[in-house]
């Protein structure tokens, strides 16, 4: 049974109709070499542009928010409102299969929408139905939400290719890990230790498809950089506002030290080794969060010019990476580039664009009309020359 909505060879037209568009903006091949590839390519799937895709994918939510709130208001006692609420989740993801077969959306936004309240309304609504039966403990109840969000979400992203999907689904396993686990510290472990095991078995397939590389490239970096999150002790320690952190000098916090010391050299060889720009990312943000609590971890006294050197040593290494690669022939060195190769496609008005226009709109929305200053009327000033309206 094919679990994919679309076969991956249509897939993978559409991703090389795309490379070739952008090929021919950036004025890599000719106008006669992409008709006639998108010729032989035949009907490609509907896709819109990023702005219009976000705009349909808001709108569906604010439609079915407006379906729920009026499941609220009509429907009293909670297993009714969730059976109501996971019925409708049925019918939101039976909208989008039919939107993607017979009008062959993809990543347009509404159909996205659609599927994505789907699975998260089933999972919600079930846990309400099911409300009664679910002992009423917190780690009952968060592994009756998180379980279902997670799988629900992870079906999303196996039938459809949603990248955030993937996210969602790995941020409700973590939640339930670390709200319902075995504790902190071994959360912690089971956490990391899952993330490179995972990573490192999606290393180890060598088929996949050319146009589910970047996908993976991103899940691939985005679990690398969850396990470092979750091995520095005092980056947590920082962000949770002065809670306090496991006993210094302990065998454990050692050992979270040399972690939070070799991963990022690990991830920035495996970038520099694969040309993966996931990796890259994930590395860079590992060591600059190790420079960050490296005094914490020490114990070293902080000062407030910190802050200051490291962004002064940040820009002198970015200006020489940049040199050092426009030096190189044709402005690249060992495959590595800091100029842009392709021309991106012009989305239209981008997201920021969007948001900068509504909030235009809504500044420029008429305020209270000032209050009519009172008239004091009649009389002169005698012969001050003062009129009526002084």
């Amino acid at each position: 049974m094919r679990l994919r909505v679309f076969p991956l060879e249509e897939e993978g037209r559409l991703h090389l109709l795309t490379l070739a568009r952008a090929w021919r903006r950036s004025r890599l091949v000719g106008e006669e070499d992409l008709r006639a590839f998108e010729a032989e390519a035949g009907e490609p799937l509907r896709c819109a542009g990023l702005a219009v895709r976000i705009l349909f994918f808001a709108l569906a939510l604010v439609a079915v928010a407006a379906v729920n709130v009026l499941i609220a208001e009509f429907v009293e006692g909670q297993p009714l409102q969730g059976a109501w609420i996971a019925l409708t989740g049925v019918v939101c993801w039976v909208l989008g299969e039919l939107l993607l077969a017979r009008y062959r959306l993809y990543r347009f936004g509404v159909e996205e929408g659609l599927l994505s309240s789907g699975a998260s309304q089933i999972a919600f609504g079930l846990v309400l139905a099911l409300g009664p039966a679910i002992p009423h403990t917190p780690r009952a109840v968060t592994l009756s939400f998180s379980l279902p969000v997670c799988a629900a979400f992870l079906l999303l992203y196996l039938r459809v290719g949603y990248v955030y999907a993937a996210f969602v689904s790995i941020g409700a396993a973590a939640f339930a890990l670390f709200t319902a686990g075995p504790g902190e510290h071994a959360a912690r472990l089971i956490w990391a230790g899952g993330s490179l095991a995972v990573v490192a078995l999606m290393r180890a397939r060598r088929e996949i498809p050319e146009h589910e590389r970047e996908a993976w490239d991103m899940l691939q970096g985005a679990l690398a950089l969850s396990a470092y999150l979750v091995l520095n002790l005092r980056l947590a320690h920082i962000l949770s506002f002065g809670r306090p952190a496991p006993r210094a000098g302990s065998l454990y916090e050692w050992a979270t030290l040399a972690a939070v010391g070799l991963l990022p050299p690990l991830l920035l060889a495996s970038a520099l080794s694969r040309r993966s720009r996931a990796f890259l990312a994930a590395g860079s943000i590992a060591a600059l969060l190790s420079l960050v609590t490296l005094k914490p971890y020490l114990g070293l006294q902080r000062h407030v010019w910190d802050a200051a050197l490291l962004g002064a040593f940040l820009m002198a290494l970015s200006v020489f990476l940049r040199r050092r690669l426009d030096a190189g022939p044709a402005g690249e060195r060992g495959g590595w580039t800091a100029r842009e190769l392709v021309v991106p496609k012009d989305e239209g008005l981008a997201p920021g664009q969007f948001l900068a226009a509504a909030v235009g709109v809504a500044a420029a929305q008429p305020g209270p009309a000032p209050a009519e200053r009172p008239g004091f009327g009649g009389g002169s000033s005698g012969g001050g020359g003062a009129s009526a309206g002084f």
